[in-house]
């Protein structure tokens, strides 16, 4: 049996079962909602005699020892445990509640996945947790891929040192793209051009931040890797001015085309190597296809969304995504 690992109202996860429903296989799917149920009983004993964690939890309605191979999709976010802000007006109190209790459910579900930990995973939490911007743009230039020269400073001259050496440069987060939002107004950390307009009118000293080079790009290059395999697809992202910096910068009103791609051989092996180093069967990975036919590394999600790559190339990752999984049960 496939056992997955997901969020409600996930359509990824929608549509890789459907898939493999349609190709007659065998699937369960758990929610972290489960985790947080106040309708559902649940209990994990630790015996002490030996036997190790023992979990009564109405969604294992199913043997473990059915269970071939694990899909994790996605799991616990922060913003579902939003209406724990308002149990206070004092912020600062309520903010505490968020952290202690958000950190409470992750440390059960671990206990909880560790039930399965010898079962073949499809990825592993503990994987994918450890992928980080930083530590995979140094591991992959091991692996032959180039990367923009990168740069994290707290201090506006040296950042101002950074932009003589090359000229342009961007910045973007450190960890992961964020949104802020509100019924009036919404605010993206995306990828953006840092001027020296900006540097010289910034204070001396600011929080930690991240630059890099900016790459003059033909094209942006998404690649969904699965098990060996790349798709990747170019977004023609350079001739929109709200997109020519950060291809998910839309204005909601012109997408950029995206179209199939077709990696060098050497690139591929790369990657391949790269994504077995990281212990990971699939991800999303970024790149940047410069003027002069360069291919630049960028980054790796775990957990991207690969749908953006599926449909307008017509790869059918979903119905792949579920022959592995049908094929993996065994």
């Amino acid at each position: 049996m496939i056992l997955i690992f997901s969020r409600n109202l996930e359509s990824s996860t929608n549509s890789i079962i459907e898939w493999i429903e349609k190709l007659g296989g065998n699937c369960k799917q758990i929610n972290d909602t489960d985790l947080k149920t106040f309708d559902k009983g649940y209990a994990l004993q630790i015996s002490g005699d030996g036997e190790g964690i023992n979990f009564d939890y109405p969604a294992l309605n199913f043997d473990i020892e059915e269970v071939s191979i694990i899909w994790f999709r996605r799991w616990i976010y922060p913003e579902s445990f939003n209406n724990l802000l308002n149990l206070s007006e004092d912020k600062h109190w309520a903010l505490g509640i968020f952290e202690h209790l958000y950190k409470e459910v992750n440390t059960l579900s671990d206990a909880f996945f560790s039930l399965f930990k010898n079962k073949n995973w499809f990825d592993r939490p503990e994987h994918i947790r450890r992928v980080k911007k930083i530590d995979v743009l140094n591991l992959a230039q091991k692996y032959g891929l180039k990367i923009p020269t990168t740069f994290i400073t707290n201090n506006r001259d040296r950042a101002l040192e950074f932009l003589k050496t090359y000229g342009r440069l961007i910045s973007k987060p450190i960890s992961d793209i964020a949104y802020f939002d509100n019924d009036s107004y919404e605010f993206k950390l995306l990828t953006t051009e840092i001027t020296e307009e900006l540097l010289l009118a910034s204070n001396e000293w600011f929080y930690p931040t991240l630059f890099q080079q900016l790459l003059e790009k033909r094209s942006d290059l998404r690649v969904f890797y699965l098990a060996g395999q790349c798709y990747a697809m170019a977004i023609l992202s350079q001739f929109d001015p709200d997109t020519i910096i950060d291809f998910r910068n839309y204005n909601g009103k012109k997408f950029a085309r995206m179209i199939p791609y077709k990696l060098p051989a050497e690139i591929e092996l790369s990657v391949n190597d790269l994504m077995k180093e990281l212990q990971l069967k699939n991800g999303s990975l970024d790149f940047v296809l410069t003027t002069n036919g360069d291919h630049y590394f960028l980054e790796v999600n775990p957990l991207g969304q690969f749908g953006m790559t599926s449909y307008p190339c017509n790869y059918k990752l979903e119905k792949k995504i579920a022959q592995y999984l049908i094929e993996n049960d065994k």
